[in-house]
């Protein structure tokens, strides 16, 4: 059973969020401090989350720091390190070096997101493999005479 925080006096968005996700936000309030969360979470969701709380409850409560990692979650969810500023600053943190580039589901990836001890979901899924820029055709292509005039034609004329 998730712990909640009393009604009124902190709301804690992070008491409903689903594994991964959950541990995914006590680990990301433990790594960053409360200002970094802030930081990391715009002002128009920061103000949302302030008035769905005033609705609520009545009164605009404290954002702890599990409930704004949990803000920070619910905003790129498992693709949380693919956010360059979010991944080094975990990396600065807890002096790792971070992947230059990420590459969701990838080797690097993966160390990167076991190193900082986080769930590998946080990786991400590798991307399917995309297609062909080229597109091969099987046999001879078959050229009507005023094509291949009109190919001659235009070529030479570039030329000039």
């Amino acid at each position: 059973m998730p712990r909640r925080k009393r009604a009124g006096s902190v709301l804690d968005l992070a008491a409903d969020l689903a594994e991964p996700l959950r541990g995914g936000a006590r680990r990301l309030a433990e790594t960053l401090s409360h200002d970094d969360l802030m930081r990391l979470l715009d002002g128009g969701l920061l103000a949302g989350y302030r008035s769905l709380s005033r609705t609520a409850l009545g009164k605009a409560p404290k954002l702890g720091k599990e409930s704004l990692a949990a803000g920070v979650l619910l905003r790129h969810g498992v693709d949380l390190f693919a956010h360059k500023p979010l991944r080094d600053l975990v990396a600065k943190r807890l002096k790792l070096e971070g992947p230059a580039r990420w590459y969701s589901g990838k080797v690097s990836a993966l160390r990167f997101v076991r190193a900082a001890g986080f769930d590998e979901a946080f990786a991400g899924a590798p991307a399917a493999r995309a297609p062909d820029d080229v597109e091969w055709l099987s046999g001879a292509p078959r050229w009507r005479r005023s094509q291949i005039s009109r190919t001659k034609y235009c070529a030479s004329a570039s030329a000039n």
